[in-house]
């Protein structure tokens, strides 16, 4: 299949294949493209082969759909397939976003731009929009997404059509991942427990959905300082994939991750340190080097060793402060190369080195890179938001102690 693809691709980009050549392999890929997934080591680098023959393919047609309106939905299904594993496996979210924009075009063509089928596509938008730090705009993919998934479907003729509720509970998910970050947290509760209700009567209690959803509801209880409840969560969701998914899955990494960064807020540095060891070992295993839950685990990692968010001014055996910049700054580079250096998860990583910085008295740098993260969180989140203000207060006050050192040094 690689080869042939390959072949066809070339043929195609020299100007050897019409649309309607291109059928055969796409209707293979379709059926290819399907088994995998973000913890399958073994077929990644063949995925991501595939992703990028279907977005070479589908970027030089022209997809007026005219009497083949069954094909172009196949497309767009496979189009849907490939910018899902763009966001989730590889983080290439312009590619996403490419490719979502094709799937919507083709469906849009042949069942027009209000179906219920398209809400789907606009919820997969919305989660890359979110990936970006482009909270609001999400918002408003997640509200469309609401609004036509209700609408009775007819003649549904898309292939891979979703359980709408379903459907609607993920949208409510990724509203409330919103609501939490805008430190929203009622609304975000709300929204949380309507995607619950729905999935628990779906997928049952014990299910792979109720267990993701037990997890962005202890993050919710995390942010909010509630550590006990947020635990119990994490753990809840953990014994589910365990069972489920079995002990190497990518998505017990990301419960390691997060019951290390509890941990880590409660000052038990050690047990953080070997949950971010789970995570990283299964992680290394299962995704590439540039996958953002290796950047947060990367990250968690160096505050486990910085034992402390150095909270205080400069102060000596404040953990092994080198070893947590070497974290953080590792965990920096990923970020940056999946999202750029303007995203809030880059500003998070930078308001950490910050920290260490300031601890080990360099505070010219230190207020620069406080000051760098409030422009990008002012510019995410707005100038009332904790984050904004947190970082404004942290650089005013690196300004004012280097001020006192110089005085204080004399003529």
């Amino acid at each position: 299949m690689h080869a042939m693809t390959q072949e066809v691709v070339r043929d195609l980009l020299m100007g050897g294949f019409k649309r309607q050549g291109l059928s055969s392999m796409l209707t293979s890929l379709f059926h290819a493209f399907t088994p995998f997934t973000t913890d399958d080591a073994k077929t990644f680098s063949v995925g991501r082969d595939y992703a990028a023959h279907v977005k070479a393919s589908v970027s030089h047609v022209d997809w007026s759909v005219g009497d083949t309106p069954d094909w172009a939905l196949q497309v767009a299904g496979l189009c849907g397939l490939t910018a899902n594993y763009y966001y989730f496996v590889v983080c290439g979210f312009e590619s996403a976003l490419a490719l979502h924009n094709v799937e919507m075009d083709l469906k849009g063509a042949v069942l027009g731009g209000e179906h219920s089928a398209l809400a789907g596509t606009h919820k997969n938008i919305g989660n890359v929009k979110m990936a970006q730090g482009k909270l609001e705009a999400a918002l408003e993919c997640y509200a469309v997404s609401l609004d036509i998934g209700a609408r009775p479907e007819g003649e549904l003729r898309v292939a891979d059509g979703k359980d709408k509720d379903m459907q609607a509970a993920g949208t409510y998910n990724n509203m409330a991942l919103i609501y939490r970050t805008q430190e929203k947290y009622d609304d975000a509760l709300k929204m949380f427990d309507k995607c619950l209700q729905i999935r628990i009567a779906k997928k049952g209690e014990q299910s792979i959905e109720v267990a993701k959803l037990l997890h962005n509801m202890g993050a919710l209880f995390q942010w909010q300082k509630l550590f006990d409840r947020s635990l119990e969560h994490y753990t809840r969701a953990q014994n589910i994939f365990i069972s489920q998914l079995g002990k190497d899955h990518i998505f017990v990494a990301k419960t390691c991750i997060t019951i290390g960064s509890i941990f880590s807020e409660q000052r038990e540095y050690l047990n953080a340190r070997t949950e971010l060891g789970k995570a990283i070992k299964i992680l290394l295993a299962t995704v590439e080097p540039g996958h953002m839950d290796l950047a947060a685990a990367y990250d968690y990692m160096g505050t486990a060793y910085a034992e402390s968010r150095c909270d205080a001014p400069p102060a000596a055996g404040r953990g092994d402060l080198p070893k947590a910049l070497e974290w953080y700054e590792k965990s920096l580079d990923v970020v940056k190369a999946a999202v750029g250096e303007k995203h809030p998860q880059a500003a998070d990583t930078m308001f950490n080195i910050a920290q260490v910085r300031r601890a080990q008295g360099e505070l010219d740098v230190a207020a620069k890179l406080y000051h760098d993260c409030e422009a990008i969180y002012l510019a995410a989140y707005g100038a009332e938001h904790s984050e904004t203000l947190a970082t404004a207060a942290k650089a005013e006050a690196c300004e004012r102690e280097a001020a006192e050192m110089v005085a204080n040094a004399g003529p």
